[in-house]
């Protein structure tokens, strides 16, 4: 997937932008994100609070998380279906990991109940405080490819 803005005017402008990534996973609770160990992030559901990774990312509750200067790949372990989602990234120095899990997901009009268990954003993006200033004519490339083995 590629996103390319163009500032068209006359003055330069910043922006945030984001390929919303919705992954279809067996089960949330047995689901993991590698490749994040050690990045700090912005905690959405702790009021911005900020932390660092350790190890996998796992799902216990909901998580909303903007994860601050990531340029490596991130690999979503599908233990029950034995699979790994591979997203590869160009143009972001960000990844947004997002699950509303069951409270939150009562909010969502296209979630019915017990969906959360089975899905999961992983977001190649440029979010919180990675943003991009365009000078006018100027051009960004945000790239995102997602493979499976």
């Amino acid at each position: 997937m590629t996103l390319v803005s163009r500032n068209i005017g006359d003055q330069a402008f910043t922006l945030t932008e984001a390929l919303h990534s919705y992954f279809d996973v067996q089960d949330i609770s047995h689901t993991t994100v590698q490749g994040l160990d050690g990045c700090s992030y912005l905690d959405k559901v702790q009021n911005f609070a900020s932390a660092t990774q350790t190890g996998l990312v796992t799902f216990t509750t909901e998580t909303d998380r903007v994860y601050v200067n990531t340029t490596s790949e991130c690999v979503i372990n599908d233990a029950p279906r034995q699979r790994q989602i591979h997203v590869t990234k160009q143009g972001s120095a960000s990844t947004v990991v997002w699950n509303p899990w069951s409270e939150r997901e009562k909010a969502i009009a296209d979630m019915a109940a017990g969906e959360y268990r089975h899905m999961l954003c992983v977001e190649t993006c440029n979010a919180g405080p990675d943003q991009i200033t365009l000078p006018p004519g100027g051009t960004h490339t945000l790239m995102a490819q997602i493979s499976v083995t």
